[in-house]
C-alpha cells in the first residue's frame, strides 16, 4: 500500500495534505480508439478561458508517492486533451518553483527523488489551446506576441533546472507544443503504443516551431532526423517508430495501444522508482552537467527568445493557418 501526498495549486496557500490517492492508477477508461482529429480538436478547439486565469481553476495537479519518493505532475484539462493555456503554464511554473524550494530543504519529507509527467484523460497534450493561438494571431503587436510566446515556453521548460530525473508517460495525442513538452521536459519517455506524436508547427499550422524544439529535438535525434520530423515527412505512426528506434521513447502496451495511458503511466512509475533509488547527490550532479546548470538554462532561454520572435512573425504572415478565413483547423 502506497502512501500518497497530494498537493494542488496554490501550493503556497496550503501545504500538502496527506490523503489516499485513490485514482492514481485508474487512468481513464480501459480502452480507447484514437481517430484522426482535426487541428482544432488537437489544439483544444472548445471555447474557454485560456488567459492567465483568475477563477481558481487548477489545470496542473501534483501528488507524491512517499514510499517510492516519486512525484507525479498531471496536466489536468482532459476536456480539451490537455491543450495548454497561459493559465496552465503559470501554474506549472509555480509548481516547479515549489518543488525546487522543497528540494533545497535538507530535512524536507516531501521532496521527490524523481518526477513523472503525464496527461489526464485521452491524451498527453494536444499542443496550444486553439483560442489562445487565435488571439495571438489577431494581435498586431508582434513584439508583444513574441514576449508572450517566449514566457509560455520558458514556463514549461523551467522544469529542466530541477536536479531530479524527469520521466514522461505519453499517450493519445502528443502534438505540436505537446510533443515539445515530451521532448524538452523529460529525460526519459515511455509511450503507449497508440500514441500519435507529431511536430505539426510548420506544415499544418504555418508557424515557426516553439517549446525549444529547434534546439532540443536535434540534440535528441540528430539534425537529419529532426528535420524529417519538423518537415512532417513521416506519418504519426512512423514518427513514434523512429523515436523508438533511436532510443528516445520506450513503447509499451498492446498492439493497438489505446488503454488510456495506463500502461505507459505504470511503466513510467517503475522507471522513476528505479531512478529514485540512486544516490541523489550523484543524480543531481549528473543532471547539472547535462541540462540543469545555470549556463545551460541561460543558453536555452536565448533559444526560446529567438523562437518566440520567429513564431510571432509567422503568426502574422498571411499564409499562417490562423490568418486564413476558411482554413480548417
Amino acid at each position: 500500500m502506497h502512501h500518497w501526498r497530494v498537493g494542488v495549486l496554490p501550493w503556497r496557500a496550503s501545504k500538502f495534505k496527506s490523503v489516499v490517492f485513490q485514482e492514481a492508477l485508474r487512468f481513464a477508461a480501459a480502452t480507447h480508439s484514437f481517430r484522426s482529429l482535426s487541428a482544432a480538436e488537437m489544439l483544444g478547439g472548445r471555447e474557454g478561458d485560456w488567459s492567465d486565469g483568475g477563477d481558481g481553476r487548477q489545470e496542473v495537479a501534483y501528488f507524491l508517492d512517499e514510499a517510492r519518493q516519486v512525484g507525479v505532475i498531471t496536466l489536468d484539462a482532459a476536456e480539451r486533451r490537455n491543450a495548454f493555456t497561459r493559465r496552465m503554464a503559470k501554474q506549472w511554473r509555480a509548481l516547479v518553483d515549489d518543488i525546487e524550494a522543497d528540494l533545497r530543504r535538507p530535512l524536507s519529507k516531501t521532496k521527490p527523488r524523481a518526477l513523472v509527467i503525464r496527461g489526464k484523460g485521452l491524451s498527453f497534450c494536444a499542443g496550444g489551446h486553439l483560442g489562445m493561438l487565435r488571439d495571438i494571431a489577431k494581435n498586431e503587436d508582434v513584439s508583444e506576441n513574441g514576449r508572450v510566446l517566449t514566457e509560455l515556453y520558458s514556463s514549461f521548460l523551467s522544469i529542466r533546472r530541477l536536479g531530479v530525473p524527469l520521466v514522461g508517460a505519453l499517450h493519445g495525442h502528443c502534438v505540436g507544443g505537446g510533443a515539445g513538452i515530451a521532448m524538452g521536459c523529460c529525460d526519459v519517455r515511455v509511450a503507449d503504443r497508440g500514441t500519435l506524436l507529431r511536430f505539426n508547427f510548420v506544415k499544418d499550422l504555418g508557424i515557426h516551431p516553439g517549446m525549444g524544439t529547434t534546439r532540443l529535438l536535434p540534440e535528441l535525434v540528430g539534425q537529419s532526423a529532426a528535420m524529417q520530423l519538423l518537415f512532417q515527412l513521416r506519418s504519426r505512426e512512423e514518427t513514434l517508430a523512429l523515436l523508438e528506434s533511436l532510443g528516445v521513447v520506450r513503447v509499451v502496451g498492446g498492439d493497438n495501444g489505446g488503454d488510456g495511458g495506463r500502461a505507459a503511466f505504470e511503466a513510467a512509475m517503475e522507471v522513476a522508482a528505479g531512478l529514485a533509488r540512486a544516490n541523489p547527490a550523484a543524480m543531481r550532479s549528473l543532471l547539472q552537467t547535462t541540462r540543469a546548470s545555470p549556463q545551460k538554462m541561460q543558453a536555452l532561454e536565448k533559444v526560446l527568445e529567438e523562437e518566440g520572435r520567429e513564431q510571432a512573425r509567422t503568426f502574422a504572415s498571411p499564409e499562417c493557418s490562423f490568418q486564413k478565413e476558411n482554413a480548417k483547423l
